[in-house]
């Protein structure tokens, strides 16, 4: 079973292969998970992919290269867990007065620690990600809203047409 970790920084999970584009401990493959998959792995190979807090770093145009590489490697009937903040949960905050300012920026945008890899590029919404992977053959099976300590996002399970 071939089971992908993209975007997997620091937080190495065992039974996948681990990419990210920084060749940190743990990394098995070292790659621009927006463009490069398809150049590692055959079309209709992989079972899973599993890409926790990594869609809103990329910018619009990279999110939809990198889902259309993504399902070219999926076999059908195979899985995607997605997940990133809560775009509309975010908004409700700061609007209700919940959040600064300043909360709001950070939980939206990003670390803005002078990584260039720790900075969001595109927020999401039920909607918005549904339009995404209908684009490349992938059927929501479930969103799931949730907090954290610190935040809100979303869990998005789709699979592959």
């Amino acid at each position: 079973m071939v089971k992908l970790h993209l975007g997997c920084g620091k937080h190495a999970k065992s039974g996948y292969t681990n990419i990210d584009i920084v060749d940190y401990t743990g990394v098995d493959l070292v790659a621009d998970i927006s463009c490069d998959l398809p150049k590692h792995f055959q079309p209709n190979t992989v079972d899973e992919i599993y890409a926790k807090d990594v869609l809103e770093h990329l910018t619009r145009d990279d999110v939809s290269k990198a889902l259309s590489g993504w399902s070219l490697i999926m076999k059908p009937g195979a899985t995607i867990f997605l997940e990133f903040p809560d775009a509309r949960k975010h908004c409700e905050m700061l609007m209700s007065g919940q959040w600064t300012i300043d909360r709001f920026n950070y939980q939206f945008f990003g670390g803005q620690d002078g990584d260039p890899y720790n900075e969001h590029r595109i927020a999401f919404d039920d909607e918005y990600i549904t339009k995404f992977l209908a684009s490349v053959n992938i059927d929501i099976k479930e969103i799931v809203h949730f907090s954290t300590p610190s935040t809100f996002n979303m869990r998005v399970i789709g699979i592959k047409k």
